[in-house]
């Protein structure tokens, strides 16, 4: 970590402070700014370890610059995406395209610290998702009537093609 670049956006000036005290204690070297409508030109051109943005922040889309990132040469940074209104479905979405954590604020600052460790210990491609696909996968045809499979399978599908790891608890059966 120590020398490692983080870009920081955030738009909140004591949030903006908090976190860039957090992250250079841990021993990164922050860069942080309060709009994003440059983050993908700043991401291209310093290439940090790991990108944490606030998705209300001014000038800013966490899914198009997910989106726009994937299409360059460098992939989609390591990226943590903060937000005060937790949406289910956009947040699959971000981790769908990339994304290695989304949380909600007010963020616990042990819980955003803890997040960035295990972004950089995640070896995760720098390639963008399409390019690094190389295996077709087989569909599988399970057969059911039960309402709560179904929508298990669904859950399933959607979390599919994303890079993280999800963990789906309940009863095994036969």
């Amino acid at each position: 970590m120590p020398g490692q670049r983080l870009f920081l956006i955030i738009e909140n000036p004591k949030e903006r402070m908090t976190y860039t005290d957090l992250f250079e204690g841990m021993g990164f070297l922050v860069d942080a700014v309060p709009e994003g409508s440059d983050a993908l030109t700043y991401v291209l051109s310093q290439k940090p370890a790991v990108v944490v943005a606030d998705d209300s922040t001014p000038g800013f889309s966490a899914l198009d610059f997910l989106k726009q990132a994937a299409d360059s040469d460098i992939g989609v940074p390591k990226t943590i995406i903060l937000t005060p209104d937790p949406v289910v479905d956009y947040a699959v979405s971000l981790i769908q395209h990339g994304a290695m954590d989304y949380l909600i604020k007010p963020v616990d600052l042990r819980q955003l610290e803890l997040s960035v460790k295990k972004s950089l210990a995640a070896a995760i491609s720098p390639l963008p998702a399409e390019k690094e696909k190389t295996v077709q996968h087989k569909a599988v045809q399970i057969i059911t009537k039960d309402h709560r499979m179904e929508n298990l399978l669904k859950l399933a599908a959607r979390v599919a093609d994303s890079s993280a790891s999800v963990l789906i608890q309940g009863e095994s059966g036969t």
